[in-house]
């Protein structure tokens, strides 16, 4: 393992622990609100308490406060930022929902959002009146760049997030992981970096595809 492998363990270990320790202090301060225990260290609300004596920032402050009081209603928020499954930002978000069910909605929607791909292409899309992908982006001189998001959200909600590869029956590959994105007609022949020569294949075939190209 080099040096950058070991600093990268490290740092997976420090934000495993983070999140573990700012669900703790949720946890810690509901049951301080709860036993008024602010008021103990002269304090006339546990957002002064947080400010004071914690010395934390006052919008983090409201934040913590904020999600370990939505959290009587929802236990399922302390158990998801623990997990990692969203941030303290997120939940603040969900925090202003006023009932469980909606609550409970909101955190699936932030899941799907973060874990798949096409959510969140589509999401990205439904806020474009126009798309920059429909630009022409030719790369005259042959040389690489990197494909705009924009087209790359717009290649990975038209394929679904799934390789477009076909058998000689017809049959699709149902692969959904280790996918890239393939020029139909290659950035050194003049190809565009736009949706419609762009196409999403898996890793086996986008290597079968140059092999046999």
């Amino acid at each position: 393992m080099n040096l950058i492998e070991r600093l990268h363990e490290e740092n997976l270990r420090c934000a495993e622990d983070y999140l573990r320790r700012e669900s703790e202090l949720i946890d810690r301060l509901q049951i301080f609100d709860d036993k008024k225990g602010y008021r103990y260290y002269d304090c006339t609300s546990l957002f002064q308490y947080a400010v004071n004596w914690l010395k934390l920032s006052e919008s983090k402050s409201y934040e913590l406060i904020a999600i370990a009081r939505k959290s009587r209603q929802v236990p399922e928020l302390k158990k998801a930022i623990s997990q990692g499954t969203i941030n303290t930002s997120q939940a603040r978000r969900i925090v202003s929902v006023i009932t469980l069910e909606d609550a409970l909605k909101a955190m699936t929607a932030l899941y799907l959002e973060k874990k798949d791909p096409v959510e969140k292409a589509k999401r990205i899309l439904s806020m474009k009146d126009e798309l920059s992908s429909r630009r022409v982006t030719t790369q005259k001189t042959g040389k690489r760049t990197a494909i705009p998001a924009l087209v790359r959200h717009e290649v990975v909600n038209r394929d679904k997030g799934q390789c477009t590869f076909r058998d000689s029956q017809g049959k699709r590959c149902s692969n959904r992981k280790w996918l890239d994105l393939h020029h139909r007609q290659a950035v050194s022949d003049g190809g565009e970096h736009n949706a419609a020569n762009i196409v999403t294949v898996c890793r086996q075939h986008h290597q079968m595809h140059h092999q046999f190209q």
